[in-house]
């Protein structure tokens, strides 16, 4: 089943990533998936791949 995001919902994961963009210290890690990653860390990194995959990820976070 796919899930479809609403426009308000994207702004709201953009305004996220902008406030919070992934840290690239943390890299190996999430590349582990070992769970060490801090709460907003792995937010931004799924949020960053959801809105890469919906092709509305903001050009500062390409």
């Amino acid at each position: 089943m796919a899930r479809t995001f609403t426009p308000e919902e994207i702004s709201e994961m953009k305004a996220f990533l902008q406030a919070h963009p992934p840290d690239p210290a943390y890299d190996e890690e999430a590349e582990l998936f070992d769970g060490e990653l801090p709460p907003n860390e792995f937010k931004a990194r799924c949020i960053q791949d959801i809105l890469e995959h919906l092709g509305e990820l903001p050009a500062s976070n390409n």
